[in-house]
């Protein structure tokens, strides 16, 4: 049976891929072992951007904030997504993702 959050993953990746190849993404399995990070770490167009998916409602841990933050410390975006309106809804993420895969960059 799914779980709220993982309904809540499945429509990130859904959303994700959308783009394809521009962008790379990782969904790191806690093992552990050494620290962990958010449930979504992706490279958009040469942007970092690390997304927290909750169930409906919840809020991210303290480990999770500080995640964030030192993500938005080193100039990458964190987003929240909880598949409701009180956090980046799904239409958000694709707006984003969309801005960030439409900058020119140079590839040297």
């Amino acid at each position: 049976m799914a779980t709220p959050e993982s309904k809540v993953k499945a429509e990130v990746k859904k959303v994700i891929a959308e783009f394809g190849s521009k962008i790379d993404q990782f969904w790191p399995v806690p093992s552990g072992f050494g620290e962990s990070h958010l449930d979504c770490i992706l490279c958009a167009n040469g942007f970092f951007v690390a997304i927290e998916t909750k169930a409906p409602g919840k809020k991210p841990t303290p480990r999770q904030v500080y995640r964030a933050k030192t993500t938005v410390d080193a100039s990458g975006f964190a987003l929240v997504i909880d598949g409701t309106d009180k956090t980046t809804t799904y239409n958000q993420l694709r707006l984003i993702l969309a801005e960030l895969c439409s900058v020119e960059r140079s590839k040297s």
